[in-house]
């Protein structure tokens, strides 16, 4: 099965279980229509604080070296970014797969329901609940489509009772990638040129651990088998694999970039969110079919290896 094979096949399991788009529709409405998590106030805190640091080191003529060195700072671009920001969009894991439009859509004055926070510890605790709901979002995600793919018929209860124990080993798969960029990102000032080095072997890190995610919820592999597994698929075929890998991620990157002009309007948005949740289904079982195919390509080469070796070591064997 080739690449357009392979996508046809995902577009084509997401047609024949349409319930596959429940949740990141619904997901993405909620964003959308529901409340609205601001920090706002600890953004303009911030940006007043920094304000007053500067003016501060103006008046020390002495600090010249120091205020060059510092990375220009924009008030205005803090404002219209963090400031606008909803913190219900880390409900989403982009990563994982789950397709979302809302996630990207900042916070418009016009919005209803907005809450502002202007606890910074408050705005963190929060935060960190959200992202652990969000992870437990796409690891259901995940582990229903890996359902709908592997085709066993799956009781849903066992599906439910799995998530923590998916959840948990794709951390656990993640974790190394994590620690990698935010490395990269916190050093970067100490680091200088190397950072690029750092933010590489996150990139080589996610390249090989790609279908780790699909290993776990559909092959309820456990970590280290889940690595390996997706280790080998890139191993054995890495120039296809890579060529799979960048076709995903450019369809995607395509449709945000779609996606931006409709989201200024509400029928834009209405008709955004089934379409990219249809095209991002399709992508995710597309990746899980990539995976199964491919493991059963590489298992079927082990048999015939073994089936091989026994042969020629048989007795009768001239």
């Amino acid at each position: 099965m080739n690449i357009i094979d392979t996508l046809t096949a995902g577009f084509d399991t997401v047609r024949r279980n349409p319930w596959l788009l429940l949740l990141p529709i619904l997901l993405d409405v909620f964003l959308w229509l529901g409340p609205k998590l601001s920090i706002a106030p600890i953004v303009e805190e911030t940006v007043v604080a920094f304000e007053e640091m500067q003016q501060t080191l103006n008046i020390d003529s002495g600090l010249d070296a120091t205020l060059a060195a510092m990375p220009e700072f924009d008030p205005t671009f803090l404002r219209e970014t963090a400031g606008r920001a909803n913190l219900l969009s880390g409900l989403v894991w982009g990563v994982l797969g789950i397709p979302s439009v809302a996630a990207t859509r900042l916070i418009a004055p016009t919005d209803p329901w907005i809450i502002e926070l202007s606890d910074g510890y408050a705005a963190f605790g929060l935060l960190a609940l959200i992202i652990i709901a969000g992870l437990f979002i796409a690891t259901l995600y995940l582990a229903l489509t890996g359902r709908a793919v592997r085709g066993d018929g799956e009781p849903f209860g066992k599906t439910i009772r799995a998530l923590p124990r998916y959840a948990l080993y794709i951390v656990m798969v993640l974790l190394p990638i994590v620690l990698v960029t935010a490395a990269a990102m916190g050093l970067s000032f100490l680091c200088g040129p190397f950072t690029f080095l750092l933010l590489g072997a996150a990139l080589w890190l996610g390249l090989y651990l790609y279908f780790a995610p699909e290993a776990i919820t559909m092959s309820h592999a456990e970590p280290l088998e889940a690595v390996r597994n997706s280790m080998i698929l890139l191993r054995m075929s890495f120039w296809p694999t890579l060529g799979f890998i960048l076709l995903c991620t450019i369809i995607g990157a395509g449709m945000s970039v779609i996606w931006q002009n409709l989201l200024t309007s509400p029928l834009g948005i209405a008709v955004a969110i089934p379409i990219n949740a249809f095209v991002g289904a399709g992508l995710t079982a597309a990746t899980f079919i990539y995976y199964r195919e491919r493991l059963s390509l590489w298992h079927s080469l082990v048999a015939q290896a073994r089936a091989h070796s026994q042969t020629e070591d048989s007795p009768g064997h001239d």
